[in-house]
């Protein structure tokens, strides 16, 4: 269920995708595998004009954050909190990526 959620920011709600796991191969239904394919597919889209002073096609990218309850967070708002830190833990580690929340 996507959303704007900011000025340029969006929020996917997953439900039952299962819980994060070290091993990217058993989250293939998971949040995180989830998060990857919205970056990418961001990543792959055309812009019919070229957008830049220079006359080159422009890129868009996205930054995202993933958080999951109840492993990270206590309630809605906690998870939004959790997410909204890993993606600016994103965009400090150089935009067009997905973060995780770590505590701390």
């Amino acid at each position: 269920m996507p959303s704007r959620y900011g000025g340029e920011e969006f929020a996917v709600i997953l439900p039952q995708t299962g819980p994060l796991r070290a091993d990217l191969a058993e989250t293939a239904n998971g949040a995180l595998a989830t998060a990857e394919r919205i970056r990418r597919a961001v990543a792959e889209v055309e812009l019919p004009l070229p957008l830049t002073s220079d006359g080159l096609p422009a890129h868009i990218t996205a930054s995202v954050g993933v958080a999951t309850l109840p492993a990270h967070a206590v309630d809605a708002d906690d998870l939004v909190n959790k997410a909204d830190r890993a993606l600016y833990t994103a965009k400090q580690r150089g935009k067009d990526r997905v973060e995780v929340y770590v505590a701390g």
